[in-house]
């Protein structure tokens, strides 16, 4: 019994050493809940003051990109002769791929039959359909395309064309033409506009049975995944 007594005797004595303990620690653990509520609080400051610092960087990226790309295509001669209005491709057309989308029409001086570049100059297709603010291109390489063009060195002369099977062809060229793999296709002066790079010969084939050469080509334009383009306007006099 003597412990039990000596107990007692403790927190009659002592009762305000008691409550004191209690206290020291309850406030010791409320303080550590309010530690880890600012704790997570200032996780959560910094989180949204580094999302903002990334969302304020990619712009930034973006911004420099374009005016780097306006740069580029403001240098080019053809700048100097005609109006180049910018424009994005904002869609596909789901059934064939070779027909995009831009967000520019007749409000930004579009007309139908003019020619789409990519920031390098590289003819991408021409314009088929206008609306007040939005315009349907048709690339290259679609088989309804064709464009009378030069072998930029040895100036055979030929028609760049879509094909189902090859994907982009140099046709109408005789057997007895010279055309080598590399060479740089351009358009001729019986387009709308001459000289624009369109495409590589990536291959020469000879069949003497055939009035024409079967000639493979590359386009210059990444027409995948190209998102902005200019659309070459002549300027008004």
């Amino acid at each position: 019994m003597k412990p039990i007594k000596n107990i007692f005797y403790y927190f009659l004595r002592y009762p305000q050493n008691f409550i004191a303990e209690i206290s020291f620690k309850t406030g010791r653990f409320f303080g550590f809940i309010f530690e880890i509520k600012n704790l997570y609080r200032d996780k959560v400051n910094f989180t949204n003051e580094n999302n903002l610092l990334i969302s304020q960087l990619s712009a930034l990226k973006e911004v420099n990109r374009e005016n780097e790309m306006l740069r580029k295509i403001l240098n080019l001669p053809l700048a100097r002769k005609y109006s180049l209005v910018d424009a994005e491709i904002i869609g596909r057309d789901a059934y064939n791929p070779d027909f995009v989308l831009i967000n520019r029409g007749s409000e930004s001086g579009l007309i139908s039959g003019a020619g789409v570049i990519d920031a390098s100059g590289f003819l991408l297709g021409e314009v088929v359909e206008v609306n007040g603010y939005n315009s349907k291109i048709r690339t290259i390489t679609d088989i309804s395309s064709s464009v009378n063009s030069l072998d930029q060195d040895s100036r055979v002369a030929g028609i760049v064309r879509g094909d189902l099977a090859e994907g982009l062809i140099f046709d109408l060229v005789p057997q007895n033409k010279i055309v080598g793999v590399n060479d740089i296709i351009i358009s001729s002066e019986s387009e709308n506009i001459s000289d624009l790079p369109i495409a590589r010969v990536v291959s020469v084939e000879r069949y003497p049975e055939k009035p024409f050469l079967k000639i493979k080509l590359s386009p210059l334009a990444d027409l995948k995944n190209t998102e902005k383009v200019f659309v070459i306007i002549p300027h008004q006099n």
